[in-house]
This record gives structure tokens, C-alpha cells and sequence, in this order.
């Protein structure tokens, strides 16, 4: 039968490794205590008080922390949004942000700052224009539009000439959770990245309350605090 063991310090009581014996009733040195399988995995965990072993309050509060912090990291990787009546996740992984806030400008700018169509007119490449309608146009290539303004097309993906101008439905496709792409346009895109950041706001301060929970702990809670998505 194997004997578990963890070593401590004998001045602090903070254990900091363990031994395992093959002898069911090992006599121990000073500096070790018998201990759990368990326990022995994580002696830095446990500190001997009055010759038992007591959880560690501060790694305690360490392991809640750490557990909170990856909590908010996994929650603000993937972040939920609704369009239309239907949801979607959105991939928000860092490496994805700089492309995404890139985005979220265009579309503000197209937004905020429209250019009505006009008839033969010179329109630089990657232009967006509104048509009177309201729908907005983007043009990779630019040219000359023609006399008369082109009807709106109704899907992403499709091009309506205008002239020597190409135009699409402006959209931009994001990246959800599982991989795929949506495109959606101007209207849409402000309207996800304004839940995105409310969600991330929502986050931050639920992180900033866990934490303060746990500095405010003077004893090892029977139950940790963890994370839950707000």
C-alpha cells in the first residue's frame, strides 16, 4: 500500500513537495505529514497547522483567481450577438480584432458620412455610395457611373453594372465560433459590435466583482468561486 506524504517548511507550515512510499506505515522526517493522493498532487496548496494539514488560504484565493481570469478569457473569445431574430456567436479571438475593428470603422464611416449616388461621376476604387433608397454600394475597382442610378441588388455576393462601374451590395463577412462566415451590412455591423462591447463591459465588471469576493475571503471557502457567463 502506498503512504502519501507532503514536505513543508517547518517554520512557515507551507508545504512545497511530497513523497510517496511503498511502505503502508513509513516513519516520516520532521519536515512531512501524511497526506491524500490527492493532497500530495498539490502541496503548495496546504500549509500544517498544529500538526494537520489546513488548505492554503492564498492558494486558494490564487486557484479561484486564476480560474476567474480564464473564466473571462474563454467567455470574451467567443461572444454572442442577435440580428434579425437570430443568433449568432461571433469569433473575437485576438488575433481577429484588428481585422474586426477595421470593419466596424468602414461601416461607421459609410454610416455616419454617406456619398449619395450622383450620375457621371468618377468614383475611386473601394468607394461605398447610398443609393436614394438607402442601400449602400461598394465598388472595388471604381469607374464612371452612368446617367441613370442602378437598382439595389438584394443579396451579398451579387453585382449590378453602372457603366464602368461594378457595384456589389456593401457587406462584410465575419467570423462566428464554429468556423463560418456571415456577411452582413453596414446597419448590421454596428449594430453587433455595439451588443459585442456591451457584453464585454458586462464581463469586465463581473470579473472585477468575482475577484474582489475572493481578496475579501479570511478563510478557505467550502466552495470556490468560479465563473459563470453574465
Amino acid at each position: 500500500m502506498t503512504t502519501y506524504a507532503i514536505i513543508y517548511d517547518t517554520t512557515t507550515g507551507i508545504g512545497y513537495g511530497s513523497h510517496a512510499y511503498g511502505d503502508s506505515d513509513p516513519v516520516l522526517p520532521s519536515n512531512e505529514i501524511a497526506c491524500t493522493q490527492a493532497q500530495a498532487q498539490t502541496p503548495a496548496a496546504w500549509t500544517v497547522v498544529n500538526g494537520s494539514l489546513v488548505q492554503s488560504l492564498t492558494y486558494a484565493k490564487a486557484a479561484q483567481s486564476a480560474l476567474i481570469k480564464q473564466g473571462f478569457i474563454t467567455a470574451t473569445a467567443a461572444i454572442p450577438f442577435t440580428v434579425n431574430g437570430t443568433n449568432y456567436t461571433l469569433d473575437t479571438a485576438q488575433s481577429k480584432q484588428a481585422a474586426d475593428m477595421a470593419i466596424v470603422v468602414a461601416a461607421n464611416n459609410a454610416l455616419n458620412h454617406p456619398v449619395a449616388w450622383a450620375a457621371s461621376t468618377a468614383v475611386n476604387p473601394n468607394s461605398v455610395v447610398q443609393l436614394s433608397g438607402g442601400a449602400f454600394l461598394f465598388t472595388a475597382k471604381g469607374g464612371t457611373t452612368g446617367t441613370t442610378a442602378p437598382a439595389a441588388p438584394t443579396t451579398f455576393g451579387t453585382t449590378v453594372t453602372d457603366n464602368t462601374v461594378t457595384w456589389e451590395l456593401y457587406g462584410r463577412d465575419l467570423e462566428m465560433s464554429d468556423g463560418s462566415y456571415v456577411t452582413f451590412g453596414p446597419q448590421d455591423i454596428v449594430s453587433i459590435f455595439a451588443q459585442v462591447d456591451a457584453y464585454i463591459h458586462a464581463c469586465k465588471k463581473q470579473k472585477i466583482a468575482l475577484i474582489a469576493q475572493v481578496n475579501a475571503q479570511t478563510a478557505v471557502p467550502a466552495t470556490y468561486v468560479t465563473w459563470s457567463n453574465p
